[in-house]
């Protein structure tokens, strides 16, 4: 990445070069990025290029979209190497509605090694505002919610929130390449979890506001206000909302609201 695009992705995310390489400046890039760029699956629903790495950077920076999780994680991986901290990729799966555990590598975290190991996320429905350290077992508390990392079966680790388990992480490097064949699947398999779902979710100073279908979920300082978009106004909420500009409608449900 060259300096001109580390510049532009600072400026992306309203956040300064780092005078230290240090916990306050990852912790202050990891909210910086979860309040400025939304995870979204547009381009699952509009059969977009879905890229890795640096070949996020023209979507996600210059063309001001959000991202799914493997895409906006690797991307800030990216970014967190040139500044200087010590990055390594981890394969996720994904617990669903279901409890069922997702494709291996169906999700990417960061493990950043600074003094500890602390796990970074910022491609996820409602990941942690702050690093989570991996080698502790008790409740870490964040804006989000109670966080835990707990011992799994083979030597990973759950990642559970209020209690509900939201991800299993595999605590061996991979490299991208390990995420391409998983992306591939979530592109275009029938039942991929991201086919047919249509999300979106950015974190705000005072809450979040989630898109889920035509639902839009505002939290607000612990108060939650539901709406259900009508196709003339869902652009232009998702302008508002998330910064995202749309050319066309992607494919919505009916009006009947599912709230969970």
């Amino acid at each position: 990445m060259e300096n001109a695009e580390v510049a532009a992705y600072l400026d992306r995310i309203e956040a300064r070069r780092p005078d230290e390489v240090d916990f306050d400046a990852l912790r202050h890039l990891q909210q910086r990025h979860l309040e400025s760029i939304p995870f979204e699956t547009f381009g699952f629903q509009f059969k977009e290029p879905i890229g890795l790495g640096e070949a996020v950077l023209d979507k996600v920076v210059h063309g001001r979209r959000g991202g799914a999780g493997a895409e906006l994680n690797s991307l800030f991986a990216s970014l967190l190497r040139e500044l200087g901290f010590k990055v390594s990729l981890l394969g996720a799966r994904v617990v669903g509605g279901d409890g069922r555990l997702g494709p291996l590598n169906g999700h990417l975290v960061l493990k950043v090694d600074h003094h500890e190991p602390w796990l970074v996320d910022v491609g996820y429905w409602f990941a942690a505002r702050k690093p989570l350290r991996l080698d502790l077992r008790h409740t870490q508390s964040d804006f989000e919610g109670e966080f835990q990392v707990i011992d799994a079966p083979d030597g990973d680790v759950d990642v559970l929130r209020d209690g509900n388990p939201l991800y299993r992480v595999e605590v061996r490097e991979r490299s991208l390449t390990d995420f391409e064949a998983p992306l591939w699947w979530l592109r275009t398999a029938p039942d991929s979890p991201l086919d047919s779902a249509l999300w979106a979710s950015i974190a705000t100073p005072a809450g979040r506001i989630k898109l889920k279908g035509r639902v839009l979920t505002r939290i607000e300082q612990g108060k939650r206000t539901i709406e259900v978009l009508e196709d003339d106004e869902f652009l232009d909420e998702v302008r508002k909302s998330f910064g995202i500009e749309l050319d066309r409608l992607p494919e919505l449900p009916g009006r009947d609201p599912v709230l969970n």
